[in-house]
């Protein structure tokens, strides 16, 4: 680890480089990487740093009340010059073509949005950026956002949701993270509106992910195995079961770790990562939460 800043008593910057000083692997805005913080201790968390720079990679991490070990962690036991290891960048969300963009963050779910925002002002399309939460005003003045300034504004209470979106039409696309709570208001305001594209992606699953459900026959199609996943067991406990080892990380289904390609069947996505037009798509399923629509699921596996 090179460096962490605390821009609050609940939120930390922390940087990280090779320490070998060799070029970190590159990445695209939206990205998140899975860091390694200590045995068995594994989180996802979206880099927010510049794309451009291969010598150093930056994250936020919030310390959450009801933490599993790594906020705490991050928090209060990593040092400058401690070694993590990464389990690779995986994709996250990306800027899709529009003629005005709107970035809303809750707390730490500003990090995936900030390379998104840089993308925006490069392309000059216009956008905005608009911080929630108890500590948005130190976001909005840390140092790594002086370049998007000009267009972050910060809205006092989570009432402002429809305030911010008010004059949002068509060919907008809305880019937003945060609590699934947060991201489900801003869904709720921009249900009436068909003509703005909304991509979102939450902390946590929405509510109805993991639950009862039926059992599932999986079909595994390079592995050539067939089995059933019982009702209340995760599709990744039942491929685990069956000797089939598929990554997961947080386990809540918004970092994308434990996604698997689907080759026939209707997924039930429980999950807080995919997009509107990915989940019409069905052909990808997060294992870690997501269900399925038919009884039967053909996995690229």
């Amino acid at each position: 680890m090179a460096d962490k800043t605390f821009l609050s008593p609940s939120l930390v910057a922390v940087g990280l480089r090779d320490p070998d000083g060799r070029p970190l692997p590159r990445w695209a805005a939206g990205s998140h990487v899975n860091l390694v913080l200590a045995e068995g201790l594994v989180r996802p968390y979206s880099l927010c740093g510049r794309t451009e720079d291969r010598g150093r990679w930056l994250v936020l991490v919030r310390r959450h009340g009801a933490s599993r070990g790594g906020s705490d962690h991050v928090h209060d036991r990593l040092r400058a010059g401690d070694r993590i290891g990464y389990l690779g960048v995986l994709p996250g969300l990306t800027l899709a073509g529009a003629g005005r963009y709107t970035f809303v963050a809750g707390g730490a779910g500003v990090a995936p949005l900030i390379p998104l925002a840089r993308l925006a002002d490069a392309a000059r399309r216009p956008w905005s950026l608009a911080l929630f939460g108890h500590d948005a005003r130190q976001v909005a003045d840390w140092r790594e956002l002086a370049d998007l300034r000009h267009a972050v504004t910060v809205a006092r209470e989570r009432e402002d949701i429809a305030s911010v979106l008010h004059d949002v039409r068509d060919g907008c696309a809305v880019y937003t993270c945060g609590p699934e709570p947060f991201v489900a208001a801003i869904d709720r305001v921009l249900a009436d509106r068909p003509g703005v594209r909304l991509f979102r992606e939450s902390f946590e699953p929405p509510a109805g992910a993991g639950g009862d459900s039926p059992a599932v026959d999986l079909v595994l199609a390079r592995s050539k195995l067939s089995f059933s996943v019982p009702a209340g067991t995760s599709l990744n406990e039942g491929l685990r079961a069956m000797g089939v080892e598929v990554p997961v990380s947080c386990g809540a289904g918004f970092c994308g770790a434990c996604a698997v390609r689907v080759l026939r069947g209707v997924p039930d996505h429980r999950d807080g990562l995919l997009d509107t037009g990915q989940r019409a798509a069905n052909n990808v399923i997060l294992t870690c939460v997501s269900r399925s629509r038919t009884p039967e699921l053909v996995l690229d596996l």
